[in-house]
């Protein structure tokens, strides 16, 4: 590769790291890959900086994960940003883009590519918020490229296997009911593009049951016993009992109404007696739930 430009300049990015006052780790490290890249870079074999890097991690025995991988990767990913882009180290962005994996949109083919594009223009358009869109565009391209690594380059040559594989792994789900909706809204806008094969691709779409559990709610007749007890002054039950069952219980619509009133009629009648009886602390907690149940159905 050529490294002409680097034996030029690299002094003035060590210059940079000692005014900006790097530690000796990070300036022997940046000269250990500058030497690498001005001695081993320099030879024929070597065409460009990621068969440095790769040539030398195995030279050395490093294994992706390593802390001496991840290290290597780092200061030479450093001089390569210099070297090519003539950008220095940045301590508010850390990451210098060496060996980044390319972008999810670069790797798919023109007609899936065409398809989220679409979406991306069009999704918008009858009112959904455009953070929405964007959620529904990054979901459909991650399964466009499962799909494509896959083999399939066409909507036609989308199999029922390869859109399963995209939610189960063999062994479990992966994916659930809300990144399907996501796929399907995206698709739905490619129709007008590719016709019958987005509708055969959306048929394909597994029916997947919501990982959320139902609300539960009282029955009429669970509701309507509760309340008669409540109603009964002999029930054994204190004004706060009577509240707090009142706000946890009744959350339907017409239980509410019936008991903000029958809330209101009882702190009338029954507020100076919880002070008679020196509950001061059972009033305010008594009054602030009839605030807070109030609120509630308002």
């Amino acid at each position: 590769m050529d490294t002409s430009n680097l034996r030029k300049t690299h002094h003035k990015l060590m210059e940079f790291l000692v005014e900006n006052g790097y530690k000796r780790n990070a300036l022997r490290q940046t000269r250990k890959c500058i030497r690498l890249a001005l001695e081993v870079g320099a030879s024929p074999q070597v065409t460009s900086y990621e068969e440095l890097f790769f040539i030398e991690a195995e030279k050395q025995g490093y294994t992706p994960g390593e802390g001496r991988y991840i290290s290597l990767k780092t200061y030479l990913g450093n001089v390569w940003r210099f070297d090519c882009k003539g950008l220095y180290p940045s301590r508010i962005r850390p990451k210098n883009g060496f060996l980044a994996p390319k972008p999810l949109y670069d790797q798919l083919n023109t007609i899936f590519r065409s398809a989220i594009d679409h979406h991306l223009a069009t999704g918008g358009l009858q009112g959904k918020l455009e953070k929405t869109v964007w959620t529904e565009y990054r979901a459909t391209m991650n399964f466009f490229l499962h799909v494509q690594e896959l083999g399939a380059e066409t909507f036609d040559d989308i199999e029922n296997k390869m859109v399963y594989t995209f939610f189960f792994d063999g062994d479990r789900q992966i994916r659930g009911k809300d990144y399907c909706s996501l796929i399907k809204a995206a698709l739905k806008t490619a129709v007008p593009l590719y016709a019958e094969a987005v509708l055969r691709t959306l048929e394909m779409l597994p029916a997947i049951k919501s990982g959320k559990k139902n609300f539960q709610y009282l029955t009429e007749e669970e509701s309507t016993k509760i309340r008669t007890c409540l109603e009964k002054e002999d029930s054994g039950l204190t004004h706060l009992e009577r509240s707090i069952v009142c706000i946890r219980c009744f959350n339907r619509i017409s239980h509410l109404l019936n008991g903000r009133k029958y809330l209101k009629c009882y702190a009338v009648n029954h507020g100076l007696n919880c002070l008679c009886r020196n509950s001061l602390s059972h009033l305010k907690l008594y009054c602030l739930s009839v605030s807070v149940f109030s609120k509630m159905i308002e």
